[in-house]
């Protein structure tokens, strides 16, 4: 995605603690993939924090990073 979408500055983290840097505020981002049905954290005014729950099933990840890959496109 980093590649794809210029407004991703870095990604940084641990495990499945993960935080993506944007170039951009992150309060509106955060706030249409919640509207889509994914819940994110936005930190530091330009750092979006995933924090999905230890168990969560593949088909969870691939949607919740569809979503988020549709809102970074509607940018």
């Amino acid at each position: 995605m980093q590649n794809k979408y210029s407004v991703i500055s870095h990604f940084r983290g641990m495990g499945l603690l993960i935080g993506i840097a944007l170039n951009i505020e992150a309060k509106p981002i955060q706030e249409k993939c919640q509207a889509k049905g994914l819940l994110i954290n936005c930190v530091q005014n330009k750092v979006l924090r995933m924090v999905p729950p230890l168990n969560i099933a593949y088909e969870d990840i691939d949607k919740g990073l569809a979503i988020l890959e549709e809102v970074l496109a509607s940018i």
